[in-house]
């Protein structure tokens, strides 16, 4: 999209600010919800199966409250828009990792998911992180197999849901990668996810997403 068309599309559609709907100048969160977000990005660290590593992985919001319906809208209303606010702020989360990346990858959905959907939202954050970070973003990670819906399963048997669901495509071999997703609940995709870049042969894998659930109030 080019930025002139880029700004007659927010004269015809001014953008908002994804949580209050305040008007803003550019697809961002307005300076007075920034200041209301955490001082902090929530870090926690994931078991990968089968590897004695451990994923290291940053978000910056709880999925709750505003949050939470940004998201919902993000990922279910095709507010895409909500992406550019979204990202700004992860990629300044990212700088917690305190790596540098040779590249970004996502958590894929299955092909009829993006056909229901019109887009895949971590492809779409990925795409705009990159851009940020200046960081190239490689689609390395296929679904193979439809599965149940991970939030609609309880905690216990989502590692079991993601079981030989996803695998590597092509060579991660000596990368260093960023793997974006939107929303982080037991790190059970995640985890998946990080095996089989491993198993492509990546060096180093650290996961980014905007929201997590293990300190919201709503998934308790």
């Amino acid at each position: 999209m080019s930025i002139w068309f880029e700004k007659f599309l927010n004269l015809l559609f001014p953008p908002k600010c994804p949580l209050c709907r305040k008007r803003v100048r550019e697809h961002e969160f307005c300076e007075a919800c920034r200041r209301n977000f955490p001082q902090k990005s929530i870090q926690r660290s994931l078991p990968i199966v089968k590897k004695e590593k451990k994923l290291r992985t940053v978000c910056v919001v709880p999925y709750e409250g505003a949050y939470r319906k940004a998201v919902q809208r993000f990922k279910f209303s095709n507010k895409k828009v909500y992406g550019y606010a979204m990202t700004k702020v992860m990629a300044e989360a990212s700088a917690d990792l305190k790596m540098k990346f040779d590249a970004i990858c996502f958590v894929p959905i299955s092909k009829k998911r993006k056909r229901q959907r019109g887009y895949n939202q971590s492809e779409l954050l990925a795409a705009l992180i990159g851009k940020s970070l200046t960081v190239p973003v490689l689609p390395l990670l296929i679904k193979v197999r439809e599965n149940e819906i991970q939030h609609e399963l309880p905690a216990e048997k989502r590692v079991e849901n993601v079981k030989n669901v996803f695998a590597a495509k092509g060579t991660a071999k000596g990368l260093k990668l960023l793997l974006i997703d939107d929303i982080l609940t037991t790190g059970a995709t995640l985890s998946a996810c990080t095996e089989e870049l491993f198993r492509a042969g990546a060096d180093e894998v650290c996961g980014l997403c905007f929201a997590d659930t293990s300190r919201s109030k709503a998934m308790r």
